[in-house]
């Protein structure tokens, strides 16, 4: 008995390193998705202007001139 509470208590130590490890690695993962975000964001910019400057009938011929 005195064995498996000590084998469990291990498990949880264990545990609670996987966890710690896990809420670092997600927030690494937060930062890395926030840039990537930026970085998206930047390049739908781009296109928009892309488009805009090659067809400029689109955007005229929405707002009616």
């Amino acid at each position: 008995m005195e064995a498996n509470i000590d084998r469990l208590q291990q498990d949880m130590e264990a545990v609670k390193k996987d966890v710690d490890t896990l809420k670092q690695d997600v927030g690494v993962l937060k930062q890395d998705m926030d840039y990537v975000k930026r970085d998206v964001w930047t390049l739908k910019g781009w296109g928009t202007e892309m488009v805009s400057r090659s067809h400029p009938e689109y955007y005229t011929g929405a707002i009616g001139l």
